[in-house]
């Protein structure tokens, strides 16, 4: 359970850092 639970939670973690970079990226961009 407690390896899912980190597996999961880095997932995440990358999803969240490709959404703020991609945020980031269209603002530059704009």
């Amino acid at each position: 359970m407690g390896i899912w639970n980190r597996i999961v939670f880095i997932f995440y973690t990358m999803l969240g850092l490709i959404g703020i970079g991609m945020m980031i990226g269209i603002i530059y961009i704009i």
